[in-house]
């Protein structure tokens, strides 16, 4: 079974909370317990800073190739309302990236997320199945303070309801559980309860450890409770600092307060003031800040009590790390924490102060106690481990894919079966002449636009009755069109990029000549690439192979029109045989699978919410849909040539080049780096070679994971030096190798190499 998780929950401001450390820690225990199983995990481009860091902390488990990053457009935080239709968009776009990645299963292990930043979840009807770990319902229950407003409260009500259409939900508590059944309305034979783990490295102290320096640089002068929660109203600080002033006068006076975790300075204040208002000392209640886990572990241990009286917790997971480290804790009996502590003598009203203090009071007045909850307390914590965590999700995702996955529908319908087919039909100055008789001939099979030079038609009638653009718009909106017809001549330069990016049906309208420089040099490149036209400068004579720029990337089809079809200026209309033969042949060329651009295109919706897109939002997301695409091409080689062809032309780095291109590998594939992304290098080689430039498109190159480049260095100037472009496409999952020019030749000169492992050579 294949399993994508959703980790883009350690990219964004969960990372470094509960929720963060929990995903990668149950990602990670998955993975190890393999029970062969493919696993790929899924992260965001929108967070560029945090994809190296999490390839690092799986590499020992996952390979690179095995992490897939999703390009998603920007301005998409769900709160907001003006971003209703990029963040839908967005949604779309993941949808389409996740069913690319062929999974039998979807594990979002937190879905609630991207209200205020660029993370998108999102659960649609898929060919494949879909899991969601659910935390709490915390802002439902306390909507006046965690749902303040109309666009937050929508965003959360949408999760609520991709929750509810999840095949599968995983609750991290029973108390969880019985919520969702409620708040979701779906049925409880949907949910499983798998509570969370507790990480390794929560343990007790050493015996004897000696914790008089980590109080000094905390400021605690006393034994002390420790409480690591925010200051939030359901955490109930106040009720904490209420209990402790309610404890007998010598006790309290005895301890102080610890509270760990960012404070801010209106919360300074306000614990501040309920500890002036309790009556207690200045020094009673001491404000650590933010601790690492060092420190944290640290203070665990060091405690003479660990108080957790919190209002609603889903699971309660710092009790249990806690309980960890041998600390004694005292915890609410409401929501999930009874579960955790297990024990109910350790349990409290968290509404009653003088029930907290008695709770507090009990423990610290007796050190037998103490003594006994240091043993019972890791004991009962060796319970909630990730690995039976792990087991639990695995169980549940095998139960799940166990039956055969009713058909659901696609992203989009690519076309109604009754309507006619969109046809392209782009004409260059060659071809121009046909473009009116064949519009008025193709009408009634086709719903046909016309592409030709300044986007005009001269003929009044035709141009009132047929939408007619430039190459500009085709190449925009190449996706919305089921077929494409090209008319044009062997040299056609313009119609040459154009094919060799849309492949479609060729009309030829005219037959093989002599041909220009430029197309001669396009279809030496077609035919043998830079190697074909270095070996044509040496051997002049060898001529080249006609029209095959325009020959290799049409859909199988070419019709030389010669003789076929009157002069448009003798007859306004085409012989029937002959179209009846253009309509067979273009309908025959539509490939059985449907162009994923187009289907994309199709899905993205007009308006959400009464939002429309920009331009500027169709551009973004036209860019990050052909960033997405590279997924849907096999694994290449890569050369970057930047450090041979670019900067000063000197021998040596011609010499490199030139013996690099004659290798003729066409499973070589050579980029350079422009800013700081990499594009096809075929302009700037041939401007080292100095060859016109002119004839070579500079086109984007974007990277998939498995892809392999390798760099160029040494040439004694710096050239070829680690770049944002490297680090980018490091980011997107691609193996890098970096080689002396020389080097790079022998390296590649070798025909196991492409095939073989990316290895540094000796």
């Amino acid at each position: 079974m294949r399993i994508v998780i959703d980790l883009q929950s350690c990219q964004n401001g969960s990372r470094t909370r509960g929720i963060g450390r929990a995903a990668m820690a149950l990602t990670r225990a998955m993975i190890a317990a393999g029970r062969d199983h493919d696993y790929i995990v899924l992260l965001s481009d929108r967070f560029p800073g945090t994809i190296l860091p999490i390839r690092r902390a799986l590499a020992d488990l996952l390979p690179a190739e095995k992490i897939a990053v999703c390009a998603l457009p920007s301005r998409t935080a769900s709160a907001d309302p003006n971003n209703a239709w990029r963040n839908r968009a967005a949604e779309i776009m993941l949808a389409d990236f996740v069913a690319v990645l062929a999974p039998d299963l979807l594990f979002i292990p937190s879905l609630f997320e991207g209200f205020w930043d660029e993370m998108v979840t999102a659960v649609a009807p898929a060919s494949y199945r879909t899991a969601v770990l659910l935390y709490d319902f915390i802002p439902l229950d306390h909507a006046d303070i965690y749902l303040p407003g109309v666009g937050i409260r929508t965003a959360y009500y949408r999760k609520m309801r991709a929750a509810a259409a999840a095949d599968l939900l995983l609750a991290d508590s029973h108390h969880v559980a019985g919520e969702a059944v409620v708040k979701l309305s779906v049925p409880a034979d949907r949910l499983v309860a798998m509570p969370l783990g507790v990480d390794p490295g929560f343990r007790p102290p050493q015996p004897g450890a000696d914790h008089a320096g980590l109080m000094a640089r905390y400021g605690i002068t006393r034994p002390f409770v420790l409480n690591t929660s925010p200051f939030e109203p359901r955490k109930n600080i106040g009720g904490l600092i209420a209990g402790f002033a309610a404890m007998p006068a010598t006790l309290r006076d005895a301890h102080q307060i610890v509270l760990v975790g960012r404070v801010k300075d209106a919360a300074r204040q306000a614990i501040a003031a309920l500890a002036a208002g309790a009556g207690l000392p200045t020094d009673t209640v001491v404000l650590a800040g933010f601790v690492p886990d060092e420190d944290l572990v640290a203070l665990y241990g060091a405690c003479a009590l660990f108080a957790f009286p919190s209002l609603g917790e889903g699971f309660g997971l710092p009790v249990l790390e806690a309980m960890a480290c041998g600390a004694s804790v005292i915890g609410s009996n409401t929501t999930s924490i009874p579960e955790v502590i297990g024990r109910d003598d350790l349990l409290c009203d968290p509404t009653d102060p003088a029930a907290i203090g008695t709770a507090m009071a009990r423990v610290l007045n007796d050190a037998g106690l103490r003594r006994e909850l240091a043993a019972w307390g890791p004991a009962r914590a060796a319970l909630f481990s990730w690995e039976a965590t792990a087991a639990t999700a695995l169980d549940a995702f095998e139960r799940t894919c166990a039956d055969p996955l009713p058909a659901r529908p696609a992203l989009a319908d690519a076309s109604p079966a009754s309507a006619r087919p969109h046809l392209a039909l782009i004409c260059d100055d060659s071809g121009a002449a046909l473009a009116e008789p064949l519009l008025r001939a193709l009408d009634t099979d086709f719903v046909v636009t016309a592409v030709v030079p300044g986007g005009a038609l001269a003929d009044p009638w035709t141009a009132a009755n047929f939408d007619a653009h430039d190459f500009g718009w085709f190449e925009r909106h190449a996706p919305r069109f089921d077929h494409i017809l090209y008319v044009a001549a062997f040299s056609a330069a313009p119609v040459a990029d154009l094919i060799a990016e849309f492949p479609g049906v060729l009309l030829l309208v005219d037959r093989p000549g002599d041909a220009p420089e430029s197309s001669r040099l396009r279809d030496l490149f077609a035919t043998g690439g830079f190697a074909a036209i270095l070996d044509a400068q040496e051997r002049p004579a060898r001529p080249a192979p006609r029209g095959a720029t325009l020959l290799r990337h049409t859909t199988g089809s070419v019709i030389e029109g010669v003789g076929d079809f009157p002069s448009p200026g003798a007859s306004k209309h085409i012989a029937a045989a002959a179209v009846a033969r253009l309509v067979t042949t273009i309908r025959r060329s539509v490939p059985t699978t449907p162009d994923p651009r187009r289907v994309l295109a199709q899905a993205l919706p007009r308006a959400v919410r009464e939002t429309r897109p920009t331009a500027d939002d169709l551009a973004e997301v036209a860019k990050a849909a052909a960033r997405n695409d590279a997924l849907r091409r096999a694994p290449m080689t890569l050369v970057d040539v930047s450090a041979l062809a670019d900067g000063m032309p000197t021998p040596a780095r011609q010499a490199a080049l030139r013996a690099l291109l004659k290798i003729g590998n066409k499973q070589l594939h050579y980029v350079s780096v422009t800013g700081s992304m990499l594009v096809i290098a075929d302009r700037l080689i041939a401007g080292a070679l100095g060859i016109t430039p002119d004839v070579f498109a500079e086109t984007a190159f974007f990277i998939r994971p498995g892809d392999r480049l390798i760099r160029t260095v040494d040439f004694g100037d710096g050239s070829g030096a680690a770049s944002p472009a490297s680090t980018a496409a490091e980011e997107a999952g691609a193996k890098i190798l970096t080689l002396a020019g020389p080097a790079l030749v022998r390296f590649l000169a070798d025909p196991t190499i492409i095939a073989g492992p990316l290895a540094i050579p000796d």
